[in-house]
């Protein structure tokens, strides 16, 4: 079967993802575009028998989505965010538009904007664990070193990933010789390092920004554990760097969040604890670490690269029987519109002009003050001319 993939961006976690799935699925022929040319994707999905779009919120994919009937195909979505907050929704117009509707990780099932769903648009549903490959960090040796090495590895985004508090986590830490290897970028990884000098830290600090692959490896090797304390409402769902970590034989420890409760077998392949015992976590992975047993065996069960490709091959063979049709989810060409369309149920208050409303519903997450991840910023830096979408981000400044 000839299989179109098309997405925003092939960036982080989903290029790693999907870079494993077509170096590993000999059986189906696979072809990646991104949305960089709309055109090209148009032109191009006649020529295949199923089309993969990756999503999450962001603007090109909804331009592409909506701003013209897409040629007749067989339609899966595969969500790469766990949909459980505004603005990662699930819009029923993307449910009744599409064939198949694949969550990445069971925790989407909570989501709100599925639970709101008809049994018959509930039948659409389905999970595929996304998989990065994770061969090279199984084959880590550990490099000597002095002190105690807590590392993270992840995007530095205070609003969507990292948790805000995570500068402060780490200074409360009690152990003498703890150090801090903080691998990664984001629109935050400034401010981390501000917060570090603030706080007294920067010698017990290695921040790196973003590296290599190799470069990576060498960081876990460093790495006693991995401190991956993520904002409890963080878009996340398979959490790849989790899988790495565990992979490499460093043992995690989580927030108890609901995303990371179906990655680590608790006390088994990593520690879930709540943000008020964090440190105390550490401190006691510190105390046992010559004593810590990783079940790696279980963290293969989780990262399975060949169930992954079965999976996907069950959905194509099942999906194959249907004949492909037009997708039509026309509507305006405007931003504001755009973004309205985005958030599904939850665009009431934007639709009434309700402020209040509006300003109850940025309170609910960071995600809103997001630079990216489907925020108001990112559509009105997106559609840089539209008055309503300004309007919209001027009431951010509002909501404390």
């Amino acid at each position: 079967m000839k299989v179109l993939h098309i997405a925003a961006h092939y960036g982080g976690g989903v290029g790693a993802v999907v870079n494993n799935l077509i170096e590993h699925d000999k059986s189906n022929d696979h072809q990646v575009i991104d949305l960089s040319s709309h055109g090209l994707a148009f032109h191009l999905i006649p020529n295949y028998d199923i089309v993969i779009l990756h999503f999450w919120n962001y603007p090109s994919i909804y331009e592409f989505l909506i701003l013209n009937p897409l040629p007749p195909c067989r339609l899966i979505v595969w969500a790469h965010c766990n949909c459980l907050n505004p603005p990662y929704v699930i819009p029923e117009r993307l449910v009744d538009m599409c064939d198949r509707f694949i969550f990445t990780s069971p925790v989407s099932y909570q989501a709100e904007s599925y639970q709101s769903l008809s049994d018959k648009q509930k039948e659409k549903f389905g999970v595929i664990w996304s998989v990065a490959n994770l061969t090279k960090f199984y084959n880590i040796k550990k490099v000597p070193h002095d002190g105690f090495n807590i590392g993270y590895v992840g995007t530095i985004d205070y609003n969507s990933k990292l948790h805000p508090d995570f500068v402060d986590m780490c200074a409360a830490i009690d152990i003498p010789d703890a150090k801090f290897i903080v691998v990664g970028g984001g629109p935050d990884l400034e401010l981390l390092k501000k917060q570090v000098q603030e706080k007294g830290l920067a010698e017990k600090f290695t921040i790196t920004g973003l590296v290599s692959q190799d470069e990576l490896l060498n960081y876990y090797a460093q790495m006693d554990v991995f401190g991956y304390p993520l904002y409890e409402k963080h878009i996340g769902t398979c959490e790849q760097v989790i899988g790495e970590a565990m992979a490499a034989g460093v043992v995690p420890i989580v927030l108890d969040n609901e995303p990371e409760k179906f990655i680590v077998d608790n006390w088994r392949t990593g520690i879930q604890i709540e943000k008020e015992k964090y440190t105390e976590g550490i401190k006691w992975i510190y105390l046992q670490k010559d004593n810590l047993f990783l079940h790696k065996e279980s963290v293969k069960a989780i990262y399975d690269t060949d169930k992954m490709i079965s999976a996907w091959q069950s959905k194509f063979t099942a999906i194959m029987q249907k004949e492909k049709s037009a997708k039509s989810w026309y509507g305006k060409h405007t931003g504001s519109f755009l973004f309205l369309e985005s958030l599904g149920q939850y665009a009431k208050a934007f639709h009434d002009g309700d402020r209040f409303g509006i300003v109850e519903l940025l309170r609910n997450t960071r995600q809103w003050k997001s630079e990216s991840k489907g925020s108001i910023k990112q559509y009105a830096r997106y559609f840089p001319e539209d008055e309503i979408l300004k309007s919209w981000n001027e009431i951010i400044g509002d909501v404390k």
